[in-house]
């Protein structure tokens, strides 16, 4: 915070709102005080990370870990994995606490939301298009922006939500990696490559121009774009 006062930036953050409410001023946590004194900085716009999202839980009786908003939950009590519609319940539960917890604490509007682990059910094997569009419905009635970001090699510098129905949702917003050695030419080159490419659509293989490998390897050399199969 100093830094972004001395530069004249601003941020975002999003908070896992069960891990705030426990968190303690030596953690690595920000505690619900310490948000209070970011948001009153007005340099910070403070989003929601869910309430219990960020953990891997149960998804069968042997154990085997999965995604909160990806799988339907093992109910250990019920010796059972939970409904299609129990699901939805306990996403919309888990959005709805958290949306509350920080519009309490704040005393403002909490509009963005971003997915942990990028995970909203895009890339669950099973019924995959139901998960990603009951997560996103259910997300895009509470927040106004929705955060999301692929794993490399799944869509990763696609900017719309490939399993999304209508695909026309301007809330849904690609979170993409950046590092100091990149200058501001290659961030702008990023945003570009990543645009959806109109057909018809010719080129040269000269230069790499986003494209994505959901196969194998790619590299673009001498005029050629060349994909390899995977090692495994």
């Amino acid at each position: 915070d100093p830094i972004l006062a001395a530069v004249g930036y601003k941020a975002t953050i999003f908070v896992l709102t069960s891990y705030a409410e426990g968190a303690t001023t030596d953690g690595y946590y920000l505690t619900p005080s310490e948000l209070k004194i970011l948001q009153s900085t007005g340099r910070w716009s403070i989003g929601s990370h869910s309430a219990n999202g960020h953990e891997k839980y149960p998804i069968d009786a042997e154990g085997s870990l999965g995604y909160f908003f990806s799988d339907n939950l093992w109910l250990s009590d019920k010796k059972r994995l939970e409904t299609n519609a129990e699901f939805e319940t306990r996403i919309a539960g888990d959005l709805i606490a958290s949306k509350t917890y920080l519009e309490d604490l704040l005393g403002t509007e909490v509009i963005g939301f971003a997915f942990p682990f990028g995970e909203m059910g895009q890339s669950n094997n099973i019924d995959s298009n139901m998960r990603s569009q009951t997560v996103i419905t259910v997300a895009d009635s509470l927040f106004k922006l929705i955060f999301y970001q692929f794993r490399s090699g799944e869509h990763f510098s696609e900017f719309i939500a490939p399993d999304h129905p209508t695909k026309e949702n301007l809330a849904m917003i690609h979170r993409i990696d950046t590092s100091n050695s990149q200058s501001g030419d290659d961030l702008l080159k990023m945003l570009k490559n990543g645009q959806q490419k109109s057909l018809p659509y010719t080129d040269t293989g000269e230069e790499d121009k986003g494209w994505v490998s959901v196969w194998g390897p790619q590299t673009v050399e001498n005029g050629q774009l060349n994909v390899t199969p995977p090692q495994d």
